[in-house]
Parts: structure tokens; C-alpha cells; sequence
């Protein structure tokens, strides 16, 4: 089940995390689906829940580091 916290920023609108598969979804603001990143700690989800900043946040320690699971 994933849990989902509104961030509403100038990139995205919602995050969410799934606990039993340690993946982080992310709702873009003008994309038509979540991007789903794999193999990502709950605690970076914590800590990306409560920031003040989710969009520099994103950029410093999500993008690029974690692997983003393509769907077919």
C-alpha cells in the first residue's frame, strides 16, 4: 500500500512510498503518471515529507541517484 503526502510545488503535486517494495513514487506536475524510483530508504521518504523545499530536495538527493522503474 502506498502512503501519499501533497507537496503541491512547481514540480510536483504528491509523493508517495511503498514500504513493502522500498519504492518512492512521485506525482510531476503535467506528467500522466507517477514516476516510480526503486530500492529507496523510508527514511528518505520521511525526511522528503517534511522538508521545506521538496523540489531542491528532489534534485539533491533523488534525481540521478536512484534507479526508476520503467514500465511496459
Amino acid at each position: 500500500m502506498v502512503e501519499w503526502a501533497f507537496v503541491n510545488t512547481h514540480k510536483i503535486n504528491r509523493i508517495g512510498y511503498n514500504k513493502e517494495v522500498q519504492s518512492l513514487y512521485i506525482d510531476f506536475v503535467g506528467s500522466l503518471t507517477d514516476t516510480a524510483y526503486i530500492k529507496v530508504p523510508e527514511s528518505l521518504f520521511e525526511s522528503f515529507k517534511a522538508v521545506k523545499s521538496p523540489d531542491k530536495f528532489y534534485d539533491q538527493f533523488i534525481d540521478g541517484y536512484f534507479e526508476v522503474l520503467k514500465y511496459d
